[in-house]
């Protein structure tokens, strides 16, 4: 009887140690698993972000090059970057809003109405892109970041007057505002740290301010 406890025993102990082994292992499985989809949801972001770069590049620089020559032949100039004093896209966003009101009641401004709008859908279907994740913004930002947010501010004196008209808290084109928000904020950092760093630290024998 004792002889059979004992063999039960080491059975049982036998057990254990390969299910212990059988958890190791599905752990381990579970974790090149998951570093498996990160690595490939990596890629794929890549990829779609190398795709959308030449969307911006096919699609939206040509209507905007469109819109700004119908501009400029209506106009005799360039069209404005409008300044913007914050992200909310509404009539108190603009800097100068007297000079909005006057493009707006330029006869070139409601002429050109839907190519721009044609311009806008193009640049919201590629924005999000980036704002859902599925391509890498970060990725795209170098190349692309610049002209986006040039044509949005370009574009803004529609785009307030469309969202306005959406009739919802969060108005038309979401994610373009989101994208717009994220590379300009982070545009704006690079350019406030460029220009500390190349301003250097400040001279030693210069005390420190009193409290």
């Amino acid at each position: 009887m004792e002889l059979l406890y004992f063999l039960a025993g080491i059975v049982v102990a036998v057990a254990a140690v390969l299910a212990l082994k059988h958890l190791r292992l599905a752990k381990e499985a579970l974790e090149t698993t998951k570093t498996e989809i990160k690595t490939r949801f990596k890629r794929d972001a890549l990829i779609l972000s190398a795709q959308q770069n030449e969307v911006f590049a096919d699609k939206i620089i040509p209507l905007q090059a469109e819109w700004a020559t119908a501009v400029k032949t209506a106009t005799g100039r360039e069209p404005i970057s409008w300044e913007l004093k914050n992200f909310d896209f509404n009539e108190g966003s603009f800097a100068d809003p007297n000079a909005i009101a006057a493009w707006r009641a330029n006869a070139a401004f409601k002429d050109n109405t839907r190519l721009v709008i044609r311009v806008l859908n193009q640049m919201e279907a590629f924005a999000a892109y980036f704002i859902t994740g599925a391509a890498d913004e970060e990725q795209a930002f170098p190349n692309i970041a610049k002209a986006f947010c040039d044509f949005v501010r370009q574009f803004s004196p529609y785009l307030t007057l469309l969202r306005k008209r959406a009739g919802n808290e969060s108005g038309h084109f979401p994610n373009l505002v989101a994208l717009y928000q994220l590379w300009s904020d982070r545009a704006k950092r690079m350019n406030l740290e460029s220009q500390a760093k190349a301003m250097g630290p400040p001279p030693s024998g210069i005390p420190p301010l009193s409290p």
